[in-house]
């Protein structure tokens, strides 16, 4: 159908055939609107008129009617005497509209109308940076795009008949208890925990949370190498490493040390920067560099990334493994600090936050990708006599807690036995202190705080070399203390 003449002949010709076109398909199938409703909002029509018409249809929707012509017209009554130009009422106009219905689908009309909406908001924001420095303008533009990306994020359609979903379920346990199909979730490289929560499971997002020093990029960068692992049997994939916080040198120098430490005698990752090794190190740490290219894991060593960025390189990291016949399966971010929001809640941090995992976990969704995201606990877990941290230090961090999917804690009682032995004077009291630290010296707990994948709360306790950047099994200890 054809624009009409008159307060319509001014618009883009391609957008007001979409409208109309959506309008007469919600009119001829009214059942069609519970799905483009998940992506349609009135502001995304040019044409007032067409807003007010989706408008009704809307409120008819609302009041329990099906939002046909005849319910339109009703809910409009006087309206429909206004004349659009040319002799052409809003009664008029809504029978051709409803007469010009095409066989096309709702969802692809309402998708046109949208991404034409979209279009133009964009060339709007274009139009009207205040460009100063180009740097800033083009952060400024960016932040705003990712709102605009933000705001026509299509909501899947996702219901389905219980029996469907049960059924589905069922078949899929049968296939992986058979071996006709492998679980799904990429292995942590701690069996127990991988028991405890699944794995890194698609579609998931986990927390790993700490206070300075326990060990947050230690655990991500160890689990990376683990999951990135193809030499192993078992869950692995390919892995995108964001070292917003280390660094491209520090995670380097950690990938390394944590290679090379097999060898008992291997350098601590700060020996590995300062090139303060021995010559049987130095070949320890050549031989990492075919362990390191052998692993489908990118390391994206920006200082700092907007939700928008982030996905934007995780679907190239993705096209860069699908060239090699992989999949990007985890995504770790190291951390939260570095992830920028945009402007919409500038000022309020609990928001912030919430519109960036909340931005991760749809990431997570939509790409099927696991993301692990680093956060660094409040100061008040310092202030107790019990320093083991639990969910509710995550709970002033705005909606972390409520859109992760699993949250580790971390805790290392070696760190504050550690300061408190710094601390002592009393020689005795500090025997005592060395004893205790002995026992724990390279323990690290792993709190499961949240686990949708499990029951109720879990500690998992690994081998833990903070120097070396690597995290085993808590057998591993045991093992090493034999190869002294």
């Amino acid at each position: 159908m054809n624009a009409h003449p008159g307060q319509l002949q001014d618009n883009d010709i391609a957008t007001i055939e979409a409208e109309q076109a959506l309008l007469g398909t919600l009119f001829t199938s009214p059942d069609s609107f519970l799905n483009v409703s998940a992506i349609m909002k009135p502001e995304y029509f040019s044409e007032p008129v067409h807003a007010t018409v989706y408008g009704a249809i809307v409120e008819c929707r609302n009041n329990g009617r099906k939002g046909s012509l005849h319910d339109v017209r009703q809910y409009l009554g006087t309206s429909l005497d206004k004349q659009l130009g040319e002799g052409v009422s809003v009664a008029l106009y809504l029978s051709r509209l409803s007469a010009a219905a095409t066989g096309s689908s709702a969802m692809d009309h309402a998708r046109a109308v949208r991404d034409l909406w979209a279009v133009r908001t964009a060339e709007k924001i274009t139009g009207t940076i205040d460009y100063g420095l180009p740097s800033q303008a083009l952060s400024r533009i960016f932040d705003q795009m990712d709102q605009l990306r933000l705001s026509i994020e299509e909501a899947a359609v996702t219901r389905s008949s219980v029996g469907d979903v049960v059924a589905d379920v069922v078949t899929n346990a049968a296939k992986i208890a058979s071996g006709q199909k492998e679980q799904p979730g990429i292995t942590t490289g701690l069996p127990i925990l991988d028991e405890a929560m699944l794995g890194l499971r698609p579609g998931e997002l986990v927390i790993m949370a700490g206070r300075p020093g326990m060990g947050k990029s230690t655990v991500a960068t160890s689990m990376a190498l683990a999951a990135s692992d193809m030499e192993r049997q078992g869950r692995r994939g390919g892995v995108g490493f964001f070292a917003f916080e280390l660094g491209r040198e520090a995670i380097g120098a950690r990938i390394a040390a944590d290679l090379a430490s097999s060898d008992r005698h291997g350098p601590a990752h700060s020996e590995v920067r300062a090139g303060k090794v021995t010559d049987e190190q130095l070949w320890a740490l050549e031989e990492t560099i075919r362990s390191a290219n052998a692993r489908p894991l990118i390391i994206d060593s920006r200082s700092t990334a907007t939700v928008g960025e982030i996905e934007a390189a995780c679907l190239a990291m993705r096209r860069e493994f699908e060239k090699k016949g992989r999949r990007l399966d985890v995504v770790f971010i190291d951390y939260i600090k570095q992830v920028r929001a945009t402007d919409r809640y500038r000022g309020n941090k609990v928001y912030e936050i919430g519109e960036i995992t909340y931005g991760l976990r749809d990431i997570a969704k939509r790409l099927q990708i696991c993301v692990v995201l680093l956060v660094q606990l409040n100061r008040a877990v310092e202030n107790r006599d019990s320093k083991r941290p639990t969910l509710a230090d995550l709970r002033e961090s705005g909606d972390i807690e409520n859109d992760a999917d699993v949250v580790m804690l971390l805790y290392r009682h070696a760190y504050y036995l550690g300061r408190e032995l710094r601390e002592e004077d009393d020689p005795t009291e500090q025997s005592a202190i060395r004893h205790e630290l002995s026992k724990c010296e390279h323990e690290i707990e792993i709190i499961l705080a949240k686990n949708r994948n499990g029951e109720g709360e879990r500690v998992v306790k690994a081998y833990c070399d903070i120097g070396r950047s690597a995290i085993r099994p808590l057998d591993y200890r045991h093992g090493m203390e034999n190869a002294r």
